[in-house]
């Protein structure tokens, strides 16, 4: 075989190999993304398995309008709530996910944040402020779990 035959054979090698294993690495980048995903949502929906079991425990106030009720009520969810949210926050979301799961946390600081005005408002009785309050909160948790649905959060 000529010496550019030889060359012309090694070279055509070369590139055969670079492609090969360009589409092994693109492949392999699009396997350990996915699995990145599935492990991120894996462990977010665990900690919000165990949160759920917890938060299921406190009873809803027997009577809404009972500002005393709320105020308890409450009290006992909205720790809950926020350690959970600080738990699910604290892991890191795959760069697809970043800009929804941020959007995700966002309206769930703002419904917190209802949440803790209608407590407040139950605590010193002014009955008007804590139901806008509390329609408030149920917005602002509606449009968070539009979002968590988006993301594949279970909680």
């Amino acid at each position: 075989m000529s010496r550019k035959a030889l060359l012309l054979v090694l070279t055509l090698g070369l590139v055969a190999m670079g492609a090969a294993a360009g589409i092994v690495l693109a492949f392999e980048g699009r396997d350990q993304s996915r699995r990145t995903h599935n492990a991120y949502l894996r462990h977010a929906n665990a900690i919000c398995q165990t949160y759920a079991k917890r938060l299921d425990r406190i009873p809803p106030p027997l009577d809404p309008a009972s500002p005393g009720a709320v105020y308890e009520s409450i009290g006992l969810a909205l720790p809950l709530l926020r350690e959970q949210s600080a738990k699910v926050r604290a892991l890191t979301p795959p760069r697809a996910l970043r800009a929804t799961v941020d959007r995700f946390f966002a309206l769930t600081d703002q419904s917190l944040g209802h949440l803790e005005r209608t407590r407040l408002h139950a605590g010193r009785r002014e009955l008007f402020p804590m139901v806008q309050s509390l329609a408030a909160f149920g917005k602002a948790r509606d449009a968070a779990k539009r979002v968590r649905r988006s993301v594949g959060f279970k909680c």
